[in-house]
């Protein structure tokens, strides 16, 4: 890989105003082959979001476990279950359509992603449009 060489100029260094400091070899790499794991749980958002058909929800789990995705309406009614299993540590997402567990579409509107696991919990607002 090549290096880069950046300058800053125009500061104070050692009483020295407008002195010229070069710094080099600064880079940073990231290696896909290993992935960083999440610290902790964390429903972290839905893209896009307001959507229309499809939104891709995204969460995160520190460990291994029972991970809980639900959708609910305005009142509190749940309309759909997008997960509900055993899913090991990392960053994970899965879509949501639009449709109830029946496979019917949904009306306009806001709906709630509520995300369990262990003693987690949070919840992910969600619009959709028609």
């Amino acid at each position: 890989s090549s290096l880069n060489a950046v300058t800053i100029s125009g500061l104070f260094l050692n009483d020295v105003p407008n002195d010229t400091i070069t710094l080099a070899n600064i880079f940073t790499s990231v290696d896909p082959a290993k992935p960083v794991k999440p610290q902790t749980y964390d429903l972290i958002g839905a893209y896009p979001n307001p959507f229309n058909p499809l939104t891709r929800i995204v969460f995160q789990t520190p460990i291994a476990g029972q991970v809980r995705l639900e959708v609910y309406n305005m009142q509190g009614v749940k309309i759909k279950t997008l997960r509900d299993e055993q899913m090991g540590s990392g960053q994970h997402e899965i879509f949501w359509d639009g449709t109830n567990g029946l496979g019917q579409t949904v009306a306009t509107g806001e709906y709630f992603c509520l995300m369990r696991a262990g003693s987690f919990t949070k919840t992910l607002r969600l619009l959709l449009l028609k």
